[in-house]
């Protein structure tokens, strides 16, 4: 094989790996529990174009008592999120982290907003969850359980991934029946490196097709 042909070959490689879809990672769960959640290995699941990794928990209902159903919406905004229902209500604080990102392969898309809702029951009953995500300012949101209360974080623009990190706070005497993070997708500018990539890509391919469909010489 030439030398020119080789080069071109390995450009065409290294574009298609950078804007490739991860098709190896399992598609996620419609409904189950946080105990399969947790329990993935590290590649995570993929629901449409979006990767779910590294769920953490702690608390005093046990994640195999938590049910969770995933939140799929598409139309002008795709939606993707998960819902947290414990089979007993918590009575006792607890933690619960993830990472939701941008499947390579989509550049023009990013994850702008995110929306956090819980339900206690009361109104209001004292409740409270920060939610810390990182690359989002401010940071954490701070919500106070209100019935069927709800708080939007409307600054998460132009990222291609975000963790977010909740810690919820049930005073004495109160209760959590419910708890759901949603993530809405957007459109995204994609960084020069990912025009130079997919543009590499795009001039290997039509160069390859080029030498591959020129006859060559006879000598």
């Amino acid at each position: 094989m030439s030398r020119s042909r080789l080069l071109v070959l390995s450009v065409v490689f290294f574009a298609a790996v950078a804007v490739l879809p991860a098709a190896t990672i399992p598609q996620c769960i419609t409904s189950g529990t946080l105990a399969q959640l947790t329990g993935m290995s590290a590649e995570g699941c993929i629901s449409q174009d979006k990767i779910f990794s590294n769920f953490q928990y702690t608390g005093t209902v046990s994640a195999a008592n938590i049910n969770v159903n995933l939140v799929l919406q598409t139309g002008a905004s795709d939606i993707h999120g998960w819902s947290f229902v414990p089979t007993t209500a918590w009575v006792d604080g607890f933690t619960l982290s993830y990472d939701i990102s941008v499947a390579p392969g989509n550049p023009f898309v990013a994850i702008v907003l995110s929306k956090d809702q819980m339900n206690s029951g009361g109104v209001p009953n004292g409740i409270t969850i920060n939610d810390t995500q990182t690359g989002v300012t401010p940071s954490p949101l701070a919500m106070t359980g209100t019935l069927g209360g709800e708080t939007v974080f409307s600054n998460a623009y132009n990222l291609q991934t975000v963790h977010t990190s909740s810690v919820a706070t049930i005073p004495v005497g109160r209760n959590l029946l419910s708890y759901e993070q949603d993530f809405f997708e957007g459109s995204s500018i994609p960084e020069p490196v990912s025009f130079v990539l997919i543009g590499s890509g795009l001039l290997g391919v039509g160069l390859l097709r080029r030498r591959v469909s020129k006859p060559e010489r006879s000598r």
